[in-house]
């Protein structure tokens, strides 16, 4: 699949999608995703990482389980970033006009998206305009 391909079945996954969003990682055991996490499903599904092992990112007291696809648990692994074409593990989605680096979301990655509650919806809107 090329690159801009899998940018837009991203952008389609997100947008018709029915997965539960969660955030601060890319994903948990009972099925909730960052949008990055569903990038990285895609990569799974494609055979290019493992499926996701599930880690505990909290101590003995306060468990946290996430998900970690090829040893990342918050950003894309280098694995999924090469196969998708991106050269960040947290891609920029909203870039910041070169004239004015007065927007509140000037230079926005997905994970700041995500993490600051915009629907799914919207962030594959954004991909789609920006890799489209």
């Amino acid at each position: 699949m090329a690159k801009q391909e899998i940018m837009l079945a991203w952008a389609t996954r997100l947008i018709d999608g029915d997965i539960p969003q969660g955030i601060h990682a890319l994903g948990t055991p009972d099925g909730k995703r960052c949008c990055l996490g569903v990038l990285c499903d895609m990569a799974v599904e494609a055979g290019v990482i493992d499926p996701p092992t599930v880690v505990n990112t909290g101590d003995a007291d306060r468990p946290t389980y996430e998900l970690s696809y090829d040893g990342q648990h918050v950003y894309l692994p280098i694995s999924v970033q090469s196969w998708a074409g991106l050269n960040s593990a947290d891609p920029v989605l909203v870039d910041c006009p070169d004239d004015d680096h007065r927007h509140v979301q000037c230079d926005e990655t997905g994970s700041q998206m995500n993490d600051r509650h915009v629907p799914f919806v919207q962030i594959g809107e954004t991909i789609r305009r920006k890799f489209g």
